[in-house]
């Protein structure tokens, strides 16, 4: 068990999530009508329509990690205690640990957001973003804690492992226009995203009903399959648009913003980024669209099925190896010699192919067949026989109000909502209210935020600024299912070094504000 609570906060550690600068995190993610400058892209390009000079990145980081079952609290609570007697003062019921686990499965997932030093910046309103997100999640199915609990039960323990994982690089060009309409000013904006897929996995369980492990009275059983789909170099587009309403209703900002729209990533052939990797497929694991397939199968056997064996082969089976995927499934009387197989008179699936043997074509849904990938040619693999691997891109919808509260601050309200449930994406609404105090000094600025709803129950996050003529330091820390970091199940970070000459002129930092030297006068000479 403690080599398991380990193991788990290890992965916790390594991973990452998509919030975009400390400030946002400083504001629990209520950003939509308050972020200013080259911060506005990938939040509200409106927001640039009031940007008057030059603002740019230096040096930004980001790390998210965050799981639905450990805690510090939990594991403080089960180190060292004793989880089989109930008369012991240490005792710690299994089940109780069990009920922490939502559904079937624990999920730790996480991310990073990387922008390039300097390849992010806004001159008055235009703007360009280049911006690496990651995001990776991994899935433990719960009954793998049951069996470390209870060993073998009469219930079937289900074994559905899974994750994925996807390395972005987001290369914008953002422009906005502010205009006025009944002397209400109104800012519109909108970017225009390349995405530049660079690696992508997905790990799955295909066993028809589950991957499984069965003990009945008198045997037990199991059998499993799952697939690794992996590819590099992929290319997309999406668009960013935004409406913002400054002053709105008495001092209220009003900002609207629809992200990643139409975004999708296709990892076929056809774009720069695979042509590139290409020319060193011969030193990666996996060709383009070839993926790892895995299975075991224990047949029902007791103990003394096992005593019987004497040395003889154990009822057990398992295999890995490499599998092309294929879809299109012609008829066998109209099939050609690219078809690599096709579907005879009784409907079922067969081998057009000397490369491989009806034996070995493998169904793991409707009209998609996987073969063993090591006598493929490359071509084949890319043939339109083939699937290539096309991913939507998280796409999602932003409301927020801000207001600027003279000798106070700022206080921001956002609701946010997706439009999916890919890579960290939520279709569940987030309400996240935030407030940023400069009353105690302009140059410092702290920050506090709250979140509710969305893939977290909850967030609470703190940050704080330092600004110095037109350099800006900001950091900005969350926690996520909780409010201290004992009982919290994930937390996040970021550190930002930025420039905003917005208020501050390039002749400023010339300028040299010497103290004044008051020279005494002279008495007066007689005439």
């Amino acid at each position: 068990m403690k080599k398991l609570i380990v193991l788990l906060n290890t992965i916790f550690i390594l991973f990452a999530q998509f919030d975009s600068d400390p400030r946002m995190i400083g504001l629990s993610g209520a950003y939509t009508s308050v972020a200013s400058g080259y911060h506005s892209i990938g939040i509200n390009p409106a927001n640039l329509g009031s940007n008057n000079a030059l603002s740019m990145n230096l040096f930004s980081a980001n790390i998210f990690l965050v799981n639905d079952f450990m805690s510090v609290e939990l594991y403080n609570d089960i180190n060292g205690a004793n989880l089989e007697d109930p008369t012991s003062a240490s005792y710690y019921p299994k089940e109780d640990i069990l009920d922490q686990v939502n559904e079937n499965k624990i999920i730790m997932e996480g991310g990073w957001v990387a922008p390039i030093p300097a390849l992010n910046f806004a001159y008055k309103r235009f703007g360009i973003s280049m911006v690496n997100r990651s995001y990776i999640r991994f899935d433990l199915p719960k009954d793998v804690l049951t069996m470390m609990f209870y060993g073998n039960t009469t219930e079937r323990l289900m074994f559905e492992f899974g994750g994925e994982g996807i390395s972005v690089n987001e290369l914008g060009l953002t422009y906005a226009h502010r205009f006025l309409l009944d002397n209400q000013p109104i800012q519109f904006g909108a970017t225009f995203k390349y995405l530049q897929g660079l690696l992508y996995l997905k790990a799955e369980d295909v066993e028809d009903e589950g991957s499984y492990f069965e003990t009945d009275d008198d045997s037990f059983s199991g059998s499993g399959r799952y697939l690794v789909r992996q590819a590099f170099g992929g290319g997309g587009t999406a668009i960013d648009v935004g409406l913002l309403l400054p002053n709105f209703i008495e001092g209220w900002n009003v900002g609207v913003s629809l992200i990643n729209l139409g975004g999708s990533i296709s990892w076929g052939a056809d774009n720069p980024t695979r042509n590139i990797i290409s020319k060193y497929e011969d030193s990666l694991p996996l060709r383009q669209n070839e993926y790892y397939y895995f299975n075991y199968e224990i047949e029902p056997i007791n103990a003394m099925d096992i005593i019987d064996l004497d040395g003889g082969d154990l009822p057990f089976s398992s295999d890995a190896y490499t599998v092309g995927l294929l879809t299109d499934t012609p008829l066998c009387s109209e099939t050609s010699s690219q078809n690599l197989i096709c579907l005879n008179e009784n409907g079922e699936v067969e081998s057009n192919s000397s490369l491989f043997t009806t034996d070995q074509i493998i169904e793991i849904d409707d009209n998609s067949y996987l073969v063993p990938s090591e006598l493929l040619q490359s071509s084949q693999l890319q043939s339109q026989t083939s699937e290539d691997i096309n991913l939507d891109y998280p796409s999602f919808l932003r409301i927020g109000i801000s207001k600027d509260i003279q000798n106070y601050g700022i206080i921001s309200l956002d609701a946010i909502t997706g439009f999916d449930e890919s890579f960290g994406n939520s279709n569940k609404f987030k309400l996240s209210i935030g407030t940023e105090i400069v009353a105690i000094s302009k140059k410092f600025p702290v920050r506090f935020g709250l979140s509710l709803g969305g893939r977290q129950l909850s967030s609470y996050s703190l940050g704080f600024g330092y600004r110095i003529g037109p350099l800006s330091l900001d950091f900005g820390r969350k926690y996520y299912a909780g409010l201290i970091m004992n009982k919290a199940k994930g937390v996040e970070y970021a550190f930002n070094i930025s420039l905003d000459f917005n208020k501050f002129s390039f002749k400023d930092i010339f300028r040299l504000n010497l103290p004044k030297i008051k020279l005494p006068e002279l008495p007066k000479l007689p005439d």
